[in-house]
Order: structure tokens, then sequence, then C-alpha cells
């Protein structure tokens, strides 16, 4: 028989990790994030309560009102802190201002999860996080509370998402060593087209009928629909005619010599997974046009690159979110592929343990 392991997904947002837990056999007791706007999302996708709240606002007695009746075997406190002030997509002087926002909130985080001392601790972060100071911190007090500690990076292709998504992860238990999850797809990646090939064709501007979150945004600039015209699938900035570069992407080619690599006006590749699934989709902002039309990438084809179901509701009955919205709760998820694989490892460790298998 196994054990009953309930987890508490700190910073849940729509729920991706809460999903991949749930999926491998955990029970979500609860999610908490400071955003409200992930909360139907969440309730109506994972069945478990949403608490909208600030961290901060979390105390020791209101994580035992949580857990308690549930009467689990074994507790796990999961989460993924917000990344923005890590990571490199953001220019340095913005990073310093949300570091000095996250700050506070991880160390309350920290100290919940100090002060509890959960059965097991499941962390993603972007990678620039694991050398930030106050991250190994935390790690650094766990060894001395008598964690098992395993940290490293992964690729999301490898456990079968459609995305090049790189993450770091850390998972920790008082009651033995809990190893990393064996990759599942490092032989053949899941590709792009794989992945949301199947969903009817859209111009700018339409929604799917049947799909409110497969939508995407009017475009009315003449410039920007020329630019498109002359985009080729997983092509570069060279192929648009030069006249049509925007001016920093000219001035950039002047100077150096080199034809610039960072997103803008280019096209998926269909036969690649994709880039990371960010929380800002526009045309301005990375390699986010369909590879075939003539548009961004919808909520919906985001959700798939992130290995959410089909039948992820993004639009529970009586809400109404806005694109920015979704593509903010899409880009902030844990893959749930991802955390499926880690909930499977934990799931097992934690039926050793019952076993009296495991020695820490």
């Amino acid at each position: 028989m196994k054990p009953i392991v309930g987890v508490i997904d700190f910073f849940c947002g729509f729920g991706g990790l809460s999903l991949g837990l749930k999926q491998a056999g955990l029970k979500i007791l609860a999610g908490i994030d400071a955003w409200d706007k992930a909360k139907a999302v969440y309730e109506a996708n994972i069945e478990s309560p949403f608490i909208h709240a600030d961290i901060r606002q979390i105390s020791l007695d209101n994580l035992e009102r949580i857990i308690n009746p549930h009467k689990p075997d074994f507790i796990c406190f999961a989460g993924g802190p917000p990344c923005q002030p890590h990571s490199r997509a953001l220019p340095e002087k913005w990073r310093k201002q949300k570091l000095q926002n996250w700050d506070p909130v991880f160390e309350h985080y920290a100290k919940l999860v100090l002060n509890y001392r959960p059965d097991c601790i499941l962390l993603e972060e972007v990678p620039p996080a694991r050398k930030y100071q106050l991250l190994r911190n935390f790690i650094n007090s766990l060894t001395e509370n008598g964690y098992f500690v395993t940290e490293n990076g992964l690729l999301a292709t490898n456990y079968g998402v459609p995305q090049k998504r790189r993450r770091f992860f850390l998972v920790a238990s008082r009651l033995g060593k809990i190893e990393f999850p064996e990759p599942t797809t490092a032989d053949k990646h899941k590709t792009l087209i794989e992945a949301i090939g199947h969903l009817p064709p859209l111009k700018a501007g339409e929604t799917d009928p049947n799909d409110p979150a497969h939508t995407t945004g009017k475009i009315t600039n003449e410039l920007s629909l020329r630019r498109i015209s002359y985009a080729k699938p997983g092509g570069t900035y060279a192929d648009l005619p030069f006249e049509l570069w925007q001016p920093v992407k000219q001035r950039y080619f002047r100077k150096f010599g080199k034809i610039p690599t960072w997103g803008a006006y280019m096209r998926l590749d269909p036969n690649q997974p994709s880039p990371t699934i960010t929380t800002d989709i526009g045309l301005t902002r990375g390699r986010v046009i369909h590879p075939f039309q003539d548009r961004v990438i919808s909520p919906r084809e985001a959700a798939l690159l992130q290995s959410f179901p089909n039948d992820f509701d993004l639009c529970p009955k009586g809400t109404k979110l806005s694109r920015t919205a979704m593509y903010k709760g899409i880009g902030n998820a844990v893959p749930p592929l991802v955390a499926k694989a880690f909930g499977e490892q934990i799931l097992r460790f934690f039926t050793q343990v019952q076993n009296g298998n495991v020695n820490g």
C-alpha cells in the first residue's frame, strides 16, 4: 500500500507543479499564491483549495490547520519562488529592484520550511539562482538540520516537454536521499508541431469558438505584417530585408557585423522543441511566431508547449482572464511532466521508507 504524501504548493500560480505531483499520486492539500487571478484556474484544475495570500502572511499555525485534517503519512513542501529576480531576460537594474522584494519573501519561506521541518522539500528556480547567496544559505541550513539534499539543473525536453527549458531543482528529505528522476525522453525530444499541430488554424485576432484560450491578438501595424511575411520557420533575423530591420538591430549589425540573435519577428521551428516559454509573449518578445501562421502563439499553444494537457481549463466558467494573464500564468508554471517525474520519484522513496527499505 502506497503512503499518502500531502503537498502544500507555495507560489502555486496556475498549478503546473501541483498538477504534475497530483498525476504522480501525491495528495495536494492546498496551493498558496499572492496572485489572485490564478485562483479560479488552480481550483478548477487541481481541485484543491487556493489560498490567496502573500507568503509572508502564512504562519506555522496556518500550515497546521491546512495539514492536520488530512492526516497524511508524509508532508512535502513544494514550490517555485518567482524567478524574475534571477532571470537573464531582465535588465540588471530591474533584477536588483525585484531582488529587494524577493529576498524577504524567500527568507520567510525558508523560515517556514526550517521551523515546520516537512519530510520532503521540492524547489524549482532558474539556473542562475543556485549561485545566489540567500539560496546557498538555505541549502546549508537544510544540511545542518539533517536534510539530505540533491540539487542540479535539468532540461525539460528530457522529460517529454516540447520545450528547451532549463531549470534548477532541489529535492531534500530528512529521511534519506531522494535522487533526481531519470530522463524519459533524452533520446527523442517531442517537437513543437507534435505538441500543437492538431489545433485549428487561427488568423491574428481570432479566437477558436470551442476554446477561448486558443486566441491571439490583432496585428494592425503594416510594418509588423511585412516583417512577419518574410520570417521563415526556425529562421533568423537575416531572413528579413535589411530595410525592414528594427533600427536597434541595424545599428548592432553596422557596429559588430553580426546578425542579431535576440528574438523579435522570428518564427518557431516546427521540427524542434520550442525555446523557453516566458510570461511575456509578443512579436518583439522572442521567437514566438507560429511556424506557418502569421501570428504569435496562443495561450493554449503556450500551455501545450509547457506540457499542460489539452483539457487544462484556462478559462473556468464565470471567469474571464486576459491573454496577458493567461500568458503570465503559463510562463511562470513548472512544466507538469517534469513535476510528475519528481512526484513519482518522491512517492517511490516514501513507499520504501514506509516499508523500512531506506536507511537515513
